[in-house]
């Protein structure tokens, strides 16, 4: 009979542990920025590294696992000497400071930029060292869905959705993958604040509609609640989505009967064997894992163009991170396409493409 076993552990707000002597009061004003008071005394406390170090050494350093852990507020440099080998403390941390546009909040109604995730990704590869790890995620349960986030037009859903695999899975660090977010799924279609359960949000509301119109402080809760990525998994196209056959927790919409684990396995054209052919594909290639990561064209607005190289083989990515036609700046001479969110080529970057390439000749130093 088979044994279930447990390969790691998430610290929920972990870097909260430490909470400096006599619990004194916070700084107002800052209170008054972060909605809540305080937290300038125990996001990075002054026994957090003890604390840390200890848990390791009697609990989780008796076992083969791994732990991550979710750490609001900390940057690279906080982040490296959390995980840095040597120290012995985390393998990984969630750093949140990607997951909304320079200047934004998760409440704002914009676009997110795909230019800012492309400058995050490159500092952290560069200057996070080889000793430390990093963790690759775009979603989870306390945020809105990527694809809603970055354009919301159903012409770019899917190439949109593989798009953001392609970079989850070809970067160095490991993949956390959120519910839902390999069948391409985005936000909810409420329409009215009585379809949200997330308190969160409907203490939002309750102050915004003392200062805003009711439309304008809906489409703010809209944007940025959390009941986005806590909505029901869609398993088929029966009634509420297959996920039970009585009355759902919180309300759904009818994209359940597009998009749905059953038909998505069933299109060899989906996000969904898209990211089961990057799983696979980086699993069968150490170049994927643990090569060397090379940027080029940093410069250039709107491309992410990258490769990675082992002794063995070396393979090159490609994306455009807008909707618009945009120029190839790399020529692919010598390399072989072999994975793409677009069928056919073109001699242009369509929008949000994203391409796969492998070197034909063995790499050289």
């Amino acid at each position: 009979m088979a044994r279930e076993g447990i390969d790691g552990f998430r610290l929920d707000v972990i870097n909260y542990i430490s909470k400096r002597q006599g619990l004194p009061d916070g700084n107002k004003q800052i209170g008054e920025m972060m909605h809540y008071y305080g937290i300038e005394h125990y996001f990075y406390g002054p026994h957090l590294h003890d604390y840390l170090r200890e848990m390791r050494e009697q609990t989780f350093g008796k076992y083969d696992v791994m732990t991550v852990g979710e750490t609001p507020g900390v940057g690279i440099e906080m982040s490296k000497q959390l995980t840095a080998k040597e120290r012995k403390e985390l393998d990984m941390v969630f750093s949140f400071a990607h997951l909304e546009s320079s200047g934004h909040s998760r409440f704002d109604v914009y676009e997110y930029d795909l230019n800012y995730l492309k400058n995050y990704f490159i500092k952290w590869m560069k200057d996070y060292g080889n000793n430390c790890w990093m963790s690759l995620f775009y979603e989870n349960h306390d945020n809105p869905r990527m694809i809603s986030k970055v354009n919301q037009h159903p012409e770019y859903r899917v190439v949109l959705g593989k798009l953001l695999a392609m970079i989850q899975l070809t970067l160095k660090g490991t993949p956390f993958i959120f519910q839902g977010q390999e069948l391409g799924m985005i936000n909810k279609a409420f329409t009215q604040i009585e379809d949200f359960k997330d308190i969160e949000s409907l203490n939002l509301y309750a102050e915004l509609i003392q200062k805003m119109p009711e439309q304008m402080a809906f489409q703010k809760i809209l944007s940025g609640s959390r009941d986005h990525g806590r909505s029901t998994m869609p398993w088929d196209d029966t009634e509420n989505g297959g996920f039970t056959t009585g009355k759902p927790w919180i309300k759904g919409d009818e994209d359940y009967k597009v998009f749905n684990a059953k038909s998505q396995m069933a299109q060899e054209n989906s996000i969904y064997y898209f990211y089961k052919t990057l799983i696979a594909m980086r699993k069968a290639n150490e170049a994927l894992i643990y090569g060397e990561i090379t940027f080029v064209n940093e410069k250039q607005k709107n491309v992410l163009t990258y490769y990675r190289k082992s002794a063995e083989k070396c393979f090159y990515i490609e994306c455009n991170l807008s909707s618009k036609f945009v120029r190839r700046k790399q020529s692919s001479k010598g390399y072989k396409r072999i994975l793409c969110n677009y069928r056919g080529e073109n001699k242009q970057l369509r929008p949000y493409e994203a391409t796969l390439y492998i070197c034909i000749n063995k790499p050289t130093n």
